[in-house]
């Protein structure tokens, strides 16, 4: 039987506010929830946006709904009006945005909802690998990039690889392009992340070499090591960064 040890960290980075969102809950039977919102939209608004779409993401999810891939839709389509109510309240939001990343954990695995480029990360066997859409344009140029279409130089050279091609934002326009039909069967001594772009100061083999140097620690630990490796980095316009972990662990034979 699996277990799960999980960490969350959030660090404002260089910004003035901060504007992530960050939960990992477990739920019965073990069960556990994690989301990720990465707000933007000035001062107030990034923070108002991911906050909302958490809050209706947690406070409407069933983890005994028989279609957990219907479920997801929903729970888009609910984050996504949560932002639109609070901008008819207050037109000052309404530039206000968020990216949404959420997994869910049962018996039979892993599986998630992704709008945006929050990257959500599975560590196996010493490798990283990254398990849901970046739609950003640099995922975009990326992709395009692995199918040949264009070189790797034009995709990790272009000015625009930050902007977001996808976000929730309140519109009626809303497009769900990631969601998880199937589960990921997880195994003992896995790694899941979640975590706003801010992480992405580190590369993914940056990433990689600290889970592959402290993966016998606690996911706190490995939390807060990830986070002390941001900071070391220095950058000057570092972005908030909000980290939600989970360690998979085999359970005892008892259980």
């Amino acid at each position: 039987m699996l277990e799960f040890d999980v960490g969350v960290s959030q660090w404002q980075g260089r910004r003035a506010y901060q504007q992530d969102s960050v939960t990992a809950q477990y739920l019965a039977n073990d069960r556990l929830l994690a989301v990720v919102c990465d707000g933007m939209g000035g001062t107030v608004g990034g923070e108002v946006a991911a906050s909302a779409a958490l809050d209706a993401i947690v406070s409407r999810f069933d983890p005994h709904a028989d279609d957990l891939s219907a479920q997801w839709l929903q729970l888009a389509g609910a984050a996504n009006n949560a932002l639109a109510k609070a901008i008819k309240a207050d037109e000052a939001l309404a530039s206000m945005g968020t990216t949404l990343v959420s997994l869910f954990i049962d018996k039979q695995g892993l599986r998630w909802l992704s709008v945006g480029d929050s990257p959500l990360w599975l560590f196996r066997d010493g490798e990283l690998q990254r398990l849901n859409i970046d739609e950003s344009y640099g995922g975009f140029l990326d992709r395009e990039a692995a199918a040949g279409h264009i070189s790797w130089e034009e995709a990790r050279s272009n000015t625009k690889r930050h902007q977001l091609m996808n976000v929730l934002q309140g519109k009626k326009s809303l497009v769900v392009n990631d969601i998880a039909d199937e589960a990921v069967v997880l195994q003992s001594n896995d790694v899941l992340l979640l975590a706003s772009d801010g992480i992405q100061t580190l590369s993914d083999g940056h990433i990689a070499h600290v889970m592959r140097e402290h993966l016998g620690e606690s996911a706190n630990s490995i939390t807060e090591q990830l986070m002390r490796a941001v900071h070391r980095e220095n950058h000057p316009k570092q972005d908030n960064v909000s980290i939600a972990l989970i360690k998979v662990e085999q359970g005892s034979e008892s259980e």
